[in-house]
């Protein structure tokens, strides 16, 4: 169970790990270099620029949409090493303000000489011969992830160690780091943003004066009388 000095054993089912300096969790996007998995399967090095934004707009902006079906952006998140679960922890995108997962990742992994699974030696080193339990725990977990849709998205975290008192799992957000993938207001030209461009439009409304214009209509020179206006709307009834 995950304990915070300011919040004591968790109570919750979400935890916003940008709500407080104290949470020893936080999340970094980053680009990567082209990997290929255990299975033989490439995935290309990030297309278009990604910026960091945080600071001023509390999210990342990748310039372009990703290939379909390849992994091509990380997501680095850092926890106490003790935390480390090979395996086990997961990183997940959702649309901004939704529940709907859109991809699942879990730390990437190889095959040392015995066929078992070990993590990836680039993150987690381990000699040919040794196993899982031989590989250094760390305090950042990384993750490649497929990002093949434009739009703003929220990252979630989960851990086995990271229990509620109720022994649930507690799913961590990061709500002040968002990832926008493109513009709302211009199209990705190659691996840029294009100029961005708007279409304004405005609604107005029209006054054509008061009703019944007909019947109260003002004689040059007199003076406009709510009163005199009431009778004469009765009087029409």
């Amino acid at each position: 169970m995950l304990v915070s000095a300011n919040f004591g054993p968790l109570r919750i089912s979400t935890l916003d790990a940008d709500s407080d300096p104290d949470i020893p969790i936080s999340l970094a996007i980053s680009s990567k270099f082209a990997t290929t998995d255990a299975f033989s399967v490439t995935h290309a090095a990030t297309v278009g620029a990604l910026s960091d934004n945080t600071g001023s707009d509390g999210r990342y902006v990748l310039a372009c949409k990703q290939t379909a079906g390849v992994k091509t952006v990380g997501f680095n998140v850092t926890r106490p090493a003790a935390l480390t679960a090979f395996g086990g922890e997961w990183v997940q995108l959702f649309p901004k303000d939704s529940w709907e997962n859109t991809t699942n990742e879990y730390e990437p992994f190889t095959f040392n000489d015995y066929g078992a699974k070990v993590p990836l030696q680039e993150f987690r080193p381990t000699d040919p011969l040794s196993g899982v339990t031989d590989a250094p725990t760390k305090d950042v977990l990384n993750v490649f992830m497929e990002v093949k849709d434009e739009g703003d998205y929220e990252v979630m975290f989960g851990n086995p160690n990271i229990k509620n008192e109720g022994d649930k799992w507690v799913a961590v957000q990061f709500k002040q780091t968002l990832l926008r993938v493109g513009s709302p207001w211009a199209e990705c030209t190659g691996t840029d943003i294009g100029t961005s461009s708007y279409s304004l439009g405005m609604i107005a409304p029209i006054l054509f004066g008061v009703p019944n214009t007909n019947s109260i209509a003002l004689v040059a020179g007199s003076v406009f009388s709510s009163s005199k206006l009431n009778a004469r709307t009765h009087k029409a009834k």
